[in-house]
């Protein structure tokens, strides 16, 4: 039963949510996290119960500085600006796990900005720099190195990706925002200085919910709406020197502020709701940055039809490619009511699982059902297991493909799992939807 409990768990962590009939309400577990650049920590807040202090991440005296911080599959990235380095806590437990890495180490000078990519890696930009880094989420190793080069002056805590994959860095002391295509690493001019005010952007956040992009802009005191493309289109909210901005679980925005070190909640138009983090309340000092974590579950349950869709299939791997004949099922009932005869096996179509090395895979599917058709994302191990282990140190196998793995950020919600019998036979089970339902 253990096991049991553990995959479960693995799978909640990526998104696949299991059950019978309808979404279950959970606990509330929606906490915020504030940086305090002045006082060298994140400050926990739980919204679930008002906005009341819960506590510090660190107390190990590791942060000096702190700016952005991004959750990434189990980790909590934090930028501790002022000892050049990046440290990673747990997005469950909020332990300390590692200094991930120290910035120097790949040319990043006072860390300030953190992006998780649509790839799963993370990216990294400083203050005193003038390139932006990419790292691989499991090792720190460096992926790739963009060079902004004069275009850019402070690079500052709020890193954000566009609607168009593009990577969006605000120059603080430049007064503008520069757009990198992370592909071809070619760079542009995303938002020229002054544009609706912008002076001393901070944070970027991509508010997919209405289409557009909000930026905090210091030095106007404003928070600043743009189009998708990059043109201004309405001052939103005045707010003394805003830094951090988030939009939270009640679809509304949470902005602080250095010099207040306070937590408004605006509504979407900008209007103000409530103080949920009263100045200063937790030794909150210098505040540059919010993130939100976990979930606001519904009051109720939510009813739907089933949408899920659970694949399965076996094959024999071709080097270290999995190809596997897939069957998807429906039919029977849950519990009691659950009868062998009534579970309808239907081929679907066929998969390939490719790895790439013992971390990283390609996934692609191809079905004669033209809903489903065919198509090819990159996946990425959920988390370490002995099948890891043994590929690092004997290098990549068919056996290093056992484990549960999932799309990262863009994927997340689905993800699969393969298990690789002896003769290097592997099994995949595909946990996925059915065309033209929402996860």
């Amino acid at each position: 039963m253990g096991t049991i409990r553990k995959l479960l768990a693995a799978l909640s962590v990526c998104g696949i949510s299991i059950h019978a009939g309808g979404a279950l309400a959970q606990e509330c577990t929606e906490r915020l996290l504030a940086s305090g650049y002045n006082s060298d920590n994140v400050h926990i807040y739980d919204l679930c119960d008002g906005g009341s202090f819960a506590g510090v991440l660190d107390s190990g005296g590791r942060l000096d500085g702190v700016q952005a911080v991004r959750q990434s599959g189990d980790f909590l990235y934090v930028a501790s600006e002022e000892n050049d380095r990046i440290v990673r806590y747990s997005a469950d437990t909020l332990e300390f796990v590692d200094i991930w890495v120290q910035t120097p180490s790949i040319g990043v000078s006072k860390p300030t900005a953190l992006a998780v990519g649509p790839d799963g890696d993370i990216y990294v930009g400083g203050f005193q720099s003038t390139v932006v880094v990419r790292l691989n989420p499991q090792t720190g190793a460096e992926v790739q190195r963009y060079n902004l080069g004069s275009a850019i002056n402070g690079i500052d805590a709020g890193m954000a990706f566009g609607d168009d994959g593009r990577l969006l860095v605000p120059g603080f002391e430049s007064d503008n925002i520069i757009a990198i295509d992370v592909d071809s690493g070619s760079t542009s001019q995303f938002i020229a200085a002054g544009s609706g005010g912008l002076d001393a952007p901070r944070v970027i956040v991509n508010d997919t919910a209405r289409s557009r992009l909000l930026v905090t802009s210091w030095r106007s005191s404003r928070v600043l709406a743009f189009a998708y493309d990059g043109g201004f289109t309405e001052e939103l909210v005045v707010a003394g020197r805003p830094t951090g901005l988030v939009v939270d679980g009640q679809d509304t925005l949470l902005v602080t502020s250095d010099q207040v070190a306070r937590v408004i909640r605006y509504d979407s138009n900008g209007g103000i709701v409530e103080t949920v983090v009263e100045s200063g309340a937790g030794g909150l000092d210098g505040a540059t940055f919010l993130t939100v974590i976990g979930t606001r579950a519904a009051a109720t349950p939510v009813v739907t039809e089933p949408d899920q869709a659970w694949l399965i299939g076996s094959g024999e791997f071709v080097g270290n490619t999995l190809v596997a004949e897939m069957v998807i099922t429906d039919g029977a009932r849950f519990g009691a009511a659950f009868d062998p005869a009534a579970v309808r096996r239907q081929v679907w179509g066929q998969v390939e699982f490719a790895l790439i090395d013992c971390d990283n895979a390609t996934f692609s599917w191809s079905s004669p059902d033209t809903d489903y058709a065919q198509g090819e994302y990159a996946v990425l191990r959920l988390g370490p297991n002995e099948a890891r282990e043994s590929c690092l140190q004997q290098g990549l196998s068919p056996a290093a493909a056992s484990g549960v793995w999932f799309g990262g950020p863009p994927r997340d919600g689905e993800g699969m799992m393969v298990d690789v019998l002896l003769g290097d036979i592997g099994v995949l089970t595909w946990y996925t939807y059915r065309p033209g339902t929402t996860p």
